[in-house]
């Protein structure tokens, strides 16, 4: 069998194409393999790991089994998108303002709202909530990607 396959994702994708041959011999012509776990060779392999198990069979109905691993790693950092600076006018008889802005943050191909997301991220003023006048308000993400947002009302 083959030896473990590792390989990263393939861009934009939360897994990769992975190719393989699995080749058997005998003493006497007309093994047959059969494939009882896994992904065929040339699949789209999810992240993580994927257990392949042959089996081989000859003509006189001995058989031989193998195994093998292929491990697809993520290794493509997600996308975020943040609003241009946004500057609006105190609300009326206020001496602030409600904002509201949309992040994305985007993981391989799938769109997550960021409530979904798991990180750390600090709002000074949140989101939905007066701020004052003048006075600067920065959302920032700390990791893997700088997000900042600056509102001024």
């Amino acid at each position: 069998c083959n030896a473990p396959i590792v390989k990263s994702n393939d861009a934009g994708q939360c897994g990769a194409v992975v190719t393989y041959t699995v080749t058997s011999t005998d003493n006497c012509a007309g093994q047959t393999i059969a494939q009882t776990a896994g992904l065929p060779s040339g699949s789209f392999f999810p992240k993580g790991i994927t257990t392949n198990t042959f089996v081989v069979t000859d003509a006189s109905g001995n058989t031989a089994t193998c195994s093998f691993i292929v491990t697809v790693n993520d290794t493509e950092n997600p996308t975020i998108t943040c609003n241009a600076p946004i500057v609006k006018s105190n609300d009326a008889g206020q001496c602030g303002a409600v904002v509201t802005y949309t992040v994305t943050v985007k993981l391989q191909a799938a769109v997550l709202p960021l409530a979904s997301v798991t990180t750390k991220l600090l709002v000074v003023v949140p989101l939905g909530k007066k701020l004052p006048l003048g006075k600067p308000a920065v959302c920032a993400m700390v990791c893997p990607a700088q997000l900042s947002i600056d509102v001024t009302v």
